[in-house]
């Protein structure tokens, strides 16, 4: 991938799992809501329990003719929050 090779053998720019929000988990719980449709894309809130602890992030899905890809994900957490297309379009550190 482009990003290994940009990085070159170091931690590229996703160095954390965004799906629990962290590098570790013991996930004991996963709610997935039901979707938002509107031109082609749909939005998912996804709550977690993670260590104990809840999140909820969004999943943005867009159309394509093979099946619905993920576009973007994102986690307004007030200690930590993210936009993982941000992350992946932004130059390294």
């Amino acid at each position: 991938m482009a990003e290994a090779q940009e990085a070159g053998g170091e931690i590229g720019r996703i160095d954390f799992d965004p799906f629990i929000n962290g590098q570790d988990y013991d996930v004991s719980k996963v709610e997935v809501g039901e979707p938002a449709y509107a031109a082609g894309k749909a939005l998912v809130r996804v709550n977690v329990v993670n260590f104990g602890q809840p999140d909820e992030f969004g999943v943005l899905l867009v159309k394509e003719a093979d099946g619905w890809k993920i576009d973007d994900v994102w986690n307004d957490d007030a200690e930590y929050s993210y936009d993982l297309l941000d992350i992946l379009q932004a130059p390294l550190p």
